[in-house]
């Protein structure tokens, strides 16, 4: 497609809205017998012209910082139909509101008022498309706001950006409209009083501290539209404002105690500095002088509550980032941190929000923030409706509030203002990474872009910045990565990775994390030797002794003595009172004897080990096993399962019985089973019953307990794997509220060893385990190629590194070998079907009752 083509399908958008109409009712009454089957989606990418895209890329480069951000936003937001046709089959993130051209009857929800409030609020030129949706809102009933202004607010928000373009029509209705709202918003009485719901025992909640910013927000609006407006209300919310004040916290949720909160003290003293602001600089015909000079004197007080904040909240990009800009634009010249002016204060925000914006014009969402504005229920970052919400917001910041006379786009043409959107949507389309909607083709492109993430986080001396720079187990884990994603070790990355390790002596700090991740580094590094010795392909027990002995003498001297100083580590890090490992040998203090997690790792080292030629005793897998078998914890919400035995060739022997589904959990013993945990177990046992097979010591019962172990665990795996109300310690947890190496990264590596392991591609015969987390980290990779850097408190100062490694790792099932014949575990039907679920995986944590 040309520029000027997408241009014109820009100006398509101004054709008379009834030919619009009537268009799509002549379509829906045609016949529709006999339909033609319909054919998939096309979802191969078009071809883009090289010399279009350096065009594109010029003009955009040519935009102003704000004013790129603005258009990135806004077709982000309005999703118009030549973005759709240059983004078909490339990566992208897409707004989860229908086109903004799209006429769509009934109520308007809030996320498209919001929509149509940024694309007003911008000065981009009106449409009959937007036209069509002032009207539908005008429209649209509202309910009496007993809980929250923010709907009444945004409406009148919209209809005061509406009446401010002269070819606006309808005004009389708008203004009407306007009236009504406004009796609506008097009628909330109680929305900013003591008895408001939003008072919890005494203690003020985020949504109360968000009326007042609603309430003065609206009402600033109806004034500037010339609406009578009565402010007796606002005035008694800022008399119960200045009583919520408390030094040195100011506004929040208890008087005379500190709150460390986003929502309680960081949102809430933003909302109410907005709020006085915006009575500060109120006219007096809406409030009177004394309650202008009140708010003007509470507002004296923002320099050093904001200085507050600034040095209280410092985790991520700071607390006035995100969406966060918005109240702050609305404080004006009126407030600003000790030691900075508002002017330059704004101006910095402002460069910083531009920053943060993805390829696709969309931000991440603010925590909590949508949430306590009453906007939508959006607790991460990657929620899709929290995403529209962070977005418009950060739009009408970007057009300088509502209350702002100059607008960006008001003196841009549609016809420039759609050149500038194609322009920025080709630069996309070009950077963007090209599939062809295959599965296959979008793991590996995940994949290949996450491997060419950490090659940008390597440093000159090797190492990785990430979370975790003071441990040599990261540096080790990102190559591991990398070995896996299909780099050779040849490769330059490699190279210095591996000299950095060398550098520090492979020192290790927490034992058995290190130590079997280093391990499994090596096993993979010198795969080749293993291979070439024999190793991987060995089916008897002295074929195996003599290959791993074949390949243990070709590998270089320090690669031995170093292999086996891990090995020797991981024994220092063994707890004899519970038969787990522990972070740190067990002689040093502060040991609390181990774990599930430390041991699976320790587990791994030494199948890591083994396979490279190290001496490992048969009894150090034996005795794992016994653990397991011992501390397998039945899951009672679940019946018991049939299984059938085998014997080890894989035959049937008759045998009937039943299993209790259930596993393992974080503590050693018994204890209550979890997702991770039982996969870890389930993983475990798998590699050490291949590794007794090898060397022929292994016994019929044993396996059969084994197999009798992994069954029931499997069973309950596919229960908690599938369930989307399940919480951050008893499912898949989130991704967004992971951090680096815990949480949902950590339980979906654990899931694919546990399944790799054991060869188990679904879940209880029913659920695919591989293909739901696949799509879970697709849509979670970030546009730079990491995963996890958008997290719960926002996007973080140091990568995470291990999250992104650990969904590389899943991603290629980048498992230890398995080298025997394994049961067919495929082989028992489901015996109960999984409960109905409700959509795909979501991650989310399970919502308290």
């Amino acid at each position: 497609m040309t520029m000027m083509a997408g241009v014109l399908l820009l100006a398509a958008m101004a054709a008379p809205v009834d030919a619009q109409k009537a268009r799509r009712a002549q379509a829906q009454e045609k016949p529709a017998e006999n339909p033609a089957p319909e054919k998939p989606a096309e979802t191969k990418p078009v071809e883009l012209d090289k010399e279009e895209v350096n065009e594109a890329r010029a003009l955009a480069a040519g935009l102003p910082a704000r004013e790129r951000a603005l258009l990135d936003a806004l077709r982000f937001l309005t999703r118009p139909e030549f973005q759709e046709e240059l983004l078909r089959g490339r990566k992208h993130r897409v707004c989860i509101l229908e086109p903004l051209e799209v006429s769509k009857p009934g109520p308007m929800l809030i996320t498209e008022a919001l929509r149509l409030w940024a694309v007003l609020e911008s000065g981009m030129p009106l449409s009959p498309p937007v036209e069509d949706q002032v009207r539908r809102l005008r429209t649209s009933p509202l309910a009496k706001p007993d809980n929250s202004l923010a709907e009444v607010a945004v409406h009148l928000a919209v209809l005061r950006a509406a009446l401010s373009r002269p070819a606006m029509g309808e005004r009389g209705l708008l203004l009407e409209r306007a009236g009504e709202l406004c009796k609506l918003m008097d009628s909330a009485k109680d929305a900013c009083s003591t008895t408001s719901v939003h008072v919890v025992q005494g203690a003020l909640m985020a949504p109360w501290f968000a009326n007042q910013f609603w309430r003065a927000l609206g009402l600033r609006c109806a004034a500037a539209m010339g609406v009578a407006v009565d402010g007796k209300q606002w005035s008694r919310d800022l008399d119960a404002l200045g009583r919520a004040y408390s030094a040195p916290n100011g506004y929040t949720s208890q008087k005379n105690r500190a709150v460390y909160s986003v929502s309680l003290d960081l949102h809430s003293n933003l909302f109410s500095l907005a709020a006085l602001a915006l009575a500060a600089s109120a006219p007096e015909t809406l409030l009177s002088k004394s309650d202008i000079k009140a708010a003007n004197s509470q507002l004296s007080r923002a320099p050093a509550i904001l200085k507050r904040l600034q040095d209280t909240y410092v985790m991520g990009v700071g607390p006035f980032a995100g969406a966060r800009l918005l109240p702050v634009v609305l404080m004006g010249q009126l407030a600003a941190p000790q030691g900075l002016t508002a002017g330059a204060w704004v101006a910095s925000l402002t460069d910083a929000a531009t920053r943060s914006q993805g390829a696709s014009g969309n931000f991440t969402a603010t925590e909590n923030l949508a949430k306590d504005l009453g906007l939508a229920d959006s607790r991460t970052g990657n929620d899709p409706a929290g995403v529209a919400v962070e977005t418009a917001l950060l739009a009408v910041a970007f057009s300088g509030g509502p209350l702002e006379g100059a607008k960006p786009l008001a003196d841009r043409g549609l016809m420039e203002t759609g050149m500038a959107m194609h322009a920025l949507a080709l630069v996309e389309a070009a950077a963007a990474r090209v599939y062809g909607g295959d599965p296959a083709d979008m793991v590996n492109q995940a994949i290949d872009s996450g491997v060419a993430y950490l090659r940008t986080v390597q440093q000159p001396d090797g190492s990785f910045k990430g979370s975790h720079d003071n441990y040599c187990g990261q540096a080790a884990l990102c190559l591991l990565a990398m070995l896996h994603g299909g780099l050779p070790r040849t490769d330059k990355s490699i190279v210095q990775g591996m000299a950095y390790l060398d550098s520090k002596k492979w020192m290790v700090s927490s034992y058995p994390y290190e130590c079997g991740i280093m391990l499994m580094l090596l096993q993979k590094y010198f795969e080749k030797e293993a291979q070439e010795a024999g190793v991987l392909t060995a089916v008897t027990a002295e074929g195996y002794r003599r290959a791993r002995q074949t390949l243990r003498s070709s590998l270089p001297a320090d690669r031995v003595r170093l292999i086996d100083q891990l090995v020797k580590n991981l024994d220092a890090s063994f707890s004899p009172s519970t038969d787990c490992y522990q972070y740190s040998p067990r002689n040093q203090a502060g040991n609390s004897g181990g774990d599930n997690s430390c041991t699976q790792y320790a587990m791994l080292g030494y199948r890591a080990a083994s396979l490279l030629g190290a001496e490992v005793s048969a009894e150090t897998f034996k005795r794992e096993v016994r653990r397991l078998l011992e501390n397998y914890q039945d899951y009672t919400k679940l019946k018991p399962v049939p299984y059938e035995s085998e014997d080890s060739a894989g035959r049937k022997t008759g045998t009937r019985n039943t299993v209790q589904p259930g596993g393992w959990g974080y503590s050693p013993g018994k204890s209550l089973p979890v997702l991770q945990f039982a996969a870890a177990g389930v993983g475990t046992l798998a590699l050490c019953l291949d590794e007794l097979r090898l060397r022929g010591e292994m016994q019929p019962e044993m396996e059969d307990n084994i197999e009798r172990r992994i069954h029931g665990a499997l069973v309950f795996m596919a229960e908690k794997y599938v369930t989307t109300d399940t919480g951050i310690y008893d499912g898949i947890g989130s991704l967004e509220q992971s951090s680096d190496g815990s949480g949902a990264y950590y339980n979906l590596y654990s899931v694919e060893r546990g399944c790799s392991l054991a060869r188990v591609r679904m879940l209880n015969g029913a659920v695919d385990w591989y293909r739901l987390g696949a799509n879970l980290l697709i849509d979670a990779q970030q546009d730079d190629g990491s995963w996890g850097r958008t997290g719960y408190m926002g996007r973080q100062t140091s990568p995470q590194l291990v999250n992104t490694c650990m969904a590389i790792l899943f991603l290629k099932r980048a498992s230890l070998p398995v080298l025997t014949e394994h049961r067919n575990r495929e082989k028992n039907p489901p015996p109960q079907e999984p409960g109905k679920k409700e959509g795909p995986i979501t991650g989310e944590p399970k919502k308290k009752e």
